[in-house]
């Protein structure tokens, strides 16, 4: 919980700030942090003095091939080792195994506490930056190191016990907590520990574990990806929508007054509409008076309207007062175009005289999407938030018992209220 509240600060640092500085900043940056973490990872180990490796006490169960997992010599004579160079001077997934050997006394309690403070601050700092990195095996690191500690502890607590106390089932634990602790992960983390060690014996402390890691940092923060994708503006639903929110209705949520598209529409208008806005989706109404001027015929996307533009796809107003049959795409060159990007800059060489678009009609009601889901104004939240979240939506209309459109909803709408960014009227 203490990583992500660190990151997601210098996260908000990096996009309030950094990025004021111009493209070049970020890159200065990771500079800075790849000759610190070099010197660190250089220098530190000459801090502890070099241990014979004679001098490791093993468990008689080592399977562990010395090749693989033997100890760094750094600048040590033959036969010796450094603690801090086995930590800093290898490849985190020889740390690992390092940590994971079952020694009793490989690491000590400076090198350890060193190691940790030292990687707990890089890998919070580097996360983030401009550079491609995981946090998967530096998270396994981090747990490990401190699982061992533990083990370390409890080892001196209980000196005479036999067998002896394994450091390495600690840190094995550990690491499991740690990564659950900052991805909230549980069953699909317990099976990759279990695989890593290819024992089910240690099933129960890793399941112990990594629950208990959920429950402390969900109860002090978010996990490092929910805390991305709300600052990335990313609209993720969660499971289940927060209790506040059961009094709540559709009305209190969606955007009133929508942008509506008619059936049959002029060019000029369709331009101006998606000039003017950015919305993806737009209701398309048609007209019968009477106060029935948004009856909802379905709806069209901001790339459907593009590519109709794109095709010029339209006839004078004249014709098509006459003829009921405008010219229609065909359905495979259409789903062609579909998976083509689109932008209103990339049609205007397309698009007809801007004094002449007004003369100018689409059909739009063959490519409306008729079947797209719709709700009432009188359906609470809970009931459009499980329907966004069962269909994977990203807006739906909202009508009135006329079938006239009152409002949209998205997900940005939902997560506003879910995040708890809303603002209650005066009178609530």
């Amino acid at each position: 919980a203490l990583f992500v509240r660190l990151n997601m600060r210098l996260c908000l640092w990096r996009r309030n700030e950094l990025s004021k500085r111009g493209r070049w900043a970020g890159i200065v940056e990771l500079i800075g942090i790849a000759v610190v973490s070099a010197v660190f990872n250089f220098w530190l180990p000459m801090a502890l003095p070099c241990r014979d490796v004679s001098g490791i006490v093993a468990l008689p169960e080592v399977c562990d091939s010395p090749r693989e997992t033997g100890p760094e010599s750094y600048f040590c004579q033959e036969g010796q080792f450094n603690e801090l160079a086995n930590l800093f001077f290898v490849p985190p997934d020889r740390a690992i195994k390092s940590l994971f050997s079952r020694t009793l006394n490989m690491f000590g309690w400076s090198s350890l506490t060193g190691f940790l403070v030292v990687y707990y601050v890089l890998v919070t700092v580097t996360a983030g930056a401009k550079v491609a990195a995981g946090l998967f095996v530096p998270m396994m690191l981090i747990g490990a190191t401190y699982g061992r500690m533990i083990g370390h502890a409890i080892a001196s607590i209980f000196p005479g016990i036999e067998p002896p106390i394994d450091p390495s089932i600690y840190s094995l634990v550990g690491a499991a907590a740690m990564m659950g602790g900052f991805s909230r992960t549980t069953i699909s983390l317990a099976v990759i520990m279990v695989e890593l060690t290819e024992n089910t014996q240690f099933l129960l402390p890793i399941m112990i574990a990594v629950m208990f890691s959920k429950w402390v940092g969900d109860a002090l923060s978010k996990s490092i990806y929910d805390e991305l994708m709300e600052l990335a503006s990313i609209t993720f639903l969660e499971n289940h929508p927060p209790k506040f929110t059961q009094t709540l209705s559709v009305q209190d949520v969606m955007t009133s007054d929508p942008v509506c598209i008619h059936e049959v529409e002029s060019v000029a208008r369709i331009v101006e509409i998606l000039g003017s806005t950015d919305h993806n989706g737009f209701p398309v109404v048609r007209s019968y008076g009477d106060e029935r001027e948004r009856s909802y015929r379905g709806m069209i996307t901001r790339k459907e309207l593009l590519i109709l533009l794109s095709q010029e796809l339209w006839t004078l107003q004249d014709a098509a007062l006459t003829d009921r049959q405008p010219p229609v795409l065909e359905y495979l060159k259409y789903i062609a175009l579909r998976n083509q990007k689109w932008s209103l800059e990339a049609v205007q060489s397309k698009l007809p005289r801007p004094e002449d678009q007004h003369k100018y009609l689409i059909d739009l009601y063959p490519y409306t999407d008729k079947s797209h889901s719709m709700v009432t104004d009188t359906w609470s939240f809970m009931d459009a938030y499980r329907t966004f979240q069962a269909l994977g939506l990203r807006h739906i209309p909202v009508v009135d018992d006329n079938m006239q459109v009152v409002g949209i909803l998205t997900r940005h709408d939902l997560t506003v209220y879910y995040r708890g960014e809303h603002h209650f009227r005066a009178d609530e």
